[in-house]
C-alpha cells in the first residue's frame, strides 16, 4: 500500500497592516519648481510631448515625461535635480 503524506493544516493568519500616505508638502514645492526648470530645459525638444508631476512605484514624487518615441526617451536624464524622472512613450500628441 502507498503511503500518504499528513500535510498539517495552514496556520490562519489575521494580519491587518495600514500605510499611511502623507507625502511632505515642501517635498512637493521642490518637485513643482524642478518639473518648471525641467520643462523650460527638455519640452522644447523634438519628439518630448509633454512634462507633468507623477509618483514612482512606492509613491515618491517624481517628474513625468511624456515622450513620442524610444529613441527620444534615451536621450532624456533618468533623474533631474535629484528627482526621479518616470519616462512614458505615448507616441504623438495632438491639440484639438
Amino acid at each position: 500500500m502507498g503511503q500518504t503524506s499528513k500535510v498539517p493544516p495552514r496556520p490562519r493568519v489575521d494580519e491587518k497592516a495600514e500605510i499611511i500616505f502623507s507625502p511632505d508638502v515642501g517635498e512637493d514645492e521642490t518637485l513643482l519648481a524642478a518639473q518648471a526648470r525641467f520643462e523650460a530645459k527638455y519640452l522644447g525638444r523634438e519628439g518630448v510631448e509633454g512634462v507633468g508631476e507623477g509618483r514612482t512605484a512606492i509613491g515618491d514624487p517624481a517628474i513625468t515625461v511624456y515622450v513620442r518615441d524610444a529613441g527620444v526617451a534615451e536621450a532624456l536624464p533618468k533623474h533631474f535635480e535629484s528627482h526621479p524622472v518616470i519616462i512614458e512613450i505615448v507616441g504623438s500628441i495632438d491639440a484639438y
